[in-house]
């Protein structure tokens, strides 16, 4: 069995095992087909943390916002680790070692529903990343920053279901991602002298292309807690960007689990599998003599199996001039990681946001 289908069966089977685990939670004795939508989604601050996935009652409106800093400091071939040694050493033979990465990643997201089974969502991104590199002619740092590709999709519920104490919804996902974020960015590198380059494929802010969103979700709600799954593919389908290259497939299955112990906390878990497939192609501003110097520019080793656990805390204002206003902070941990490498891998990150619905 290879590392795709054997990492895809693993989380499977966390979310089967997920959903059954929920089924047992639900079994409040309130009557939820006495209450509406406005009623559920108000009782707690269940659904924050879930953006691919949220839904509104009809006529509501959502703006948020929410900063991630992330930091890759750790090379990976597979699942073992990569030294900088063995990378400029003969078992590699490369002249230049990425050593570390950071991105800062901010987000706004506009919410608006059209009816209380349709959600309507505008996303939009501003990286800020550096990348640290030693070995070649001297160290140095590459850097680029600005507006990332947005997306433009909705959320539908397309059946709902009330059981014994609790309510149960089917969703789907769809949308476009708008190759809003540059391709071309470059910097000044030791290879380039005086002038600049082109930067890696990780250190561009966009695809270059229009890639649609597909998605589908089950969501499961009582008084108190909330759960769900959702699988959502990013297809990239529309053929290459003026560089010359496309990024890969990227599909997410994603199962979480809230609980609210007032109106005004929620508590959550998450575990998140991510299945990124390679570039294809190669820019035609890289140096194809750069593949053999910087695996970074190496776009067959792009692919990647990873695995999270995010946990969070979601506390809502439910009274006075606040009310509407949501703070949420999260701690989302690796948990495995397997990369057609080497390439530098994800550590720990922190997301704080802020959520006005009205």
């Amino acid at each position: 069995m290879n590392r795709t289908i054997k990492v895809k069966t693993i989380c499977l089977m966390v979310l089967v095992s997920t959903i059954s685990s929920f089924n047992v939670t639900a079994t409040h004795n309130d009557d939820f087909s006495e209450m509406d939508l406005e009623q559920l989604i108000n009782f707690n601050a269940y659904a924050t943390s879930v953006i691919s996935a949220h839904i509104h009652q009809q006529g509501e409106l959502m703006f948020g916002y929410n900063v991630v800093n992330m930091k890759m400091n750790q090379l990976l071939d597979g699942t073992k680790k990569v030294s900088t040694a063995d990378l400029t050493g003969p078992k590699y033979g490369y002249s230049i070692a990425p050593v570390k990465m950071t991105t800062s990643l901010q987000s706004f997201h506009f919410m608006y529903a059209s009816s209380d089974n349709l959600t309507w969502i505008l996303m939009a991104k501003y990286l800020n990343n550096h990348m640290h590199h030693e070995g070649g002619l001297e160290n140095f740092t590459s850097r680029s920053r600005g507006w990332a590709d947005t997306q433009l999709k909705f959320n539908y519920i397309f059946n709902q279901q009330t059981t014994t104490g609790a309510e149960h919804q089917f969703g789907a996902s769809l949308g476009l991602s708008l190759p809003t974020g540059s391709i071309s960015e470059r910097d000044i590198t030791p290879q380039s002298a005086n002038s600049t380059s082109q930067l890696p494929y990780a250190m561009q802010l966009g695809s270059g292309t229009f890639d649609p969103i597909l998605g589908l979700s089950y969501h499961g709600m009582t008084e108190q807690w909330y759960w769900g799954v959702q699988a959502l593919n990013l297809a990239r389908v529309t053929g290459s960007n003026s560089q010359g290259y496309r990024l890969g497939n990227q599909t997410t299955l994603n199962s979480w689990l809230h609980y609210s112990p007032s109106d005004s906390i929620a508590l959550h878990g998450q575990i998140n599998f991510q299945y990124l497939k390679a570039i294809k192609g190669e820019d035609v501003d890289i140096d194809p003599m750069m593949i053999k110097l910087n695996p970074m520019a190496n776009p067959s080793l792009s692919a990647s199996n990873k695995i999270n656990f995010v946990s969070g805390i979601t506390y809502a204002f439910v009274h006075g001039s606040l009310k509407g206003h949501r703070i949420i902070a999260e701690l989302n941990i690796p948990i495995y990681q397997d990369v057609i490498g080497p390439q530098l891998t994800q550590q720990r990150s922190i997301r704080l946001g802020w959520q006005l619905t009205f």
